[in-house]
């Protein structure tokens, strides 16, 4: 029965997520269609929040640490368990900015008519369940935050999927003229339908947890099945790629660990004044 219910309130919030409903990212109640005087005070208020989680981050550090791959892959989980996070780097995750932002909304009472609805587990909507409304003021913040970041010369650590066209050369452009001298990009594959269970199990037990202030956050199918290409890849993994390929930084690392498994070793492939040396290679 709990599955049958599970399966069900994912399908209504998949259905709000399409253009028109109630959670549309691009729709009317998405807190990027605020007035431009709501979203500035906004704005400057999640970015001095977020900064204070790391009040100590030194300057001059230009090392930069950037994750791939489809939700629900282990990202985190991997940089974490191989010392990839370090206390020392400004880590830089748009999906803490948009528990601050939601944060910020239950404390103005936004969306209180939303939160009122009941999903078909009989209990009422929860906030990170509109995270779809936060999504694209969550980058727009991060953006600033990570461009202030690389101007400071900190090391940073850049959490995200690497799934959209034009990333790697974005963040190329950011740092080879702030002169960062290391880059690991870090790239977690696992299959589409995968990332779609992991990503439902994650909201679920989210959602069901009574010590969550927020609840399960809430990724709709949609943004899951537009990261893979419909021939078995991710674009997460191509950009992984491209970003490797193009980047002149000296030592470029790319780390690749393909299907989720905890015990898998990553393909290990590194540039070093001017060369390439594959896993394994002389």
């Amino acid at each position: 029965m709990r599955l049958l219910l599970s399966l069900e309130s994912a399908a209504l919030l998949d259905e709000w997520s399409l253009p028109g409903g109630w959670l549309d990212s691009a729709g009317p109640r998405a807190s990027w269609r605020d007035p431009a005087a709501e979203q500035t005070r906004r704005r400057v208020q999640i970015g001095r929040a977020y900064l204070a989680l790391q009040p100590d981050i030194a300057p001059d550090g230009r090392e930069a640490i950037v994750s791939a791959g489809p939700p629900g892959a282990g990202k985190t989980t991997y940089l974490r368990d191989e010392g990839l996070l370090p206390q020392t780097f400004r880590d830089l995750d748009a999906d803490v900015v948009k528990d601050l932002l939601l944060e910020d909304g239950l404390a103005r009472g936004r969306w209180g008519d939303l939160l009122a609805h009941a999903l078909p587990d009989g209990n009422p909507l929860r906030p990170a369940e509109l995270a779809p409304l936060v999504h694209r003021e969550s980058n727009a913040i991060i953006d600033v935050l990570r461009r202030r970041a690389i101007r400071l010369g900190e090391s940073v650590v850049i959490q995200g999927t690497l799934g959209w066209n034009g990333t790697p050369d974005a963040l190329l452009a950011e740092l080879t003229p702030a002169g960062y001298e290391r880059l690991t990009i870090v790239d977690i594959e696992v299959g589409e339908d995968e990332a779609m269970q992991r990503a439902r199990e994650r909201w679920w037990r989210g959602r069901i947890d009574p010590a969550s202030r927020l609840g399960g956050r809430f990724l709709p199918q949609v943004a899951i099945r537009q990261l893979f290409d419909g021939a078995g890849g991710s674009h997460c993994a191509s950009h992984a790629q491209l970003l490797f390929e193009r980047s002149t930084i000296r030592p470029t690392r790319l780390l690749r660990r393909v299907d989720g498994s905890s015990t898998a070793t990553p393909a290990d492939e590194t540039k070093s004044q001017g060369a390439t040396r594959g896993a394994g290679s002389a």
